[in-house]
């Protein structure tokens, strides 16, 4: 006999979480609010900034490779990207450069350049499992009782 496989529990993304985010802990006591990398908004503001920029991120050098401008441009986008649309916010005692950093999108953007930090944050907005729609059922079901 075969166990069954459902697909919904296995793959349904709660579109509330993918857009509106959820709470990733990190360490220390702080948490990131991180909406689902690719999420509607994320995708509508990427479209029309990678139109927008077609020009300089279609710039190539002789070896068919992209320019550092072309480079430098792509990572802009990003950082703007992700600071409207996947980094929404934080709690705890968060600092940067020793100073304590308050989340605002100005503040999501300047930790957002920084390659690594970008990178924590594409990794957590792709975690599938955080957003999944059969967590939201459970976690509606729990509160209940």
């Amino acid at each position: 006999m075969t166990t069954a496989v459902d697909i919904f529990a296995e793959f349904a993304i709660s579109e509330t979480k993918a857009q509106d985010g959820v709470w990733v802990p990190y360490k220390d006591g702080i948490e990131f609010l991180i909406a689902k990398s690719g999420n509607k908004k994320f995708r509508r503001m990427a479209a029309a900034l990678m139109s927008k920029n077609k020009r300089v991120l279609d710039q190539k050098d002789g070896d068919g490779v992209s320019t550092e401008a072309a480079e430098a441009k792509l990572n802009d986008i990003m950082v703007e990207i992700m600071s409207k649309t996947v980094l929404l916010g934080w709690k705890g005692n968060l600092q940067f450069q020793g100073k304590a950093l308050e989340y605002s999108e100005e503040n999501a953007r300047k930790l957002l350049k920084l390659e690594g930090f970008r990178n924590l944050v594409s990794d957590m907005a792709a975690d599938e499992a955080a957003f999944k729609e059969i967590q939201e059922a459970e976690e509606a079901k729990n509160s209940e009782k």
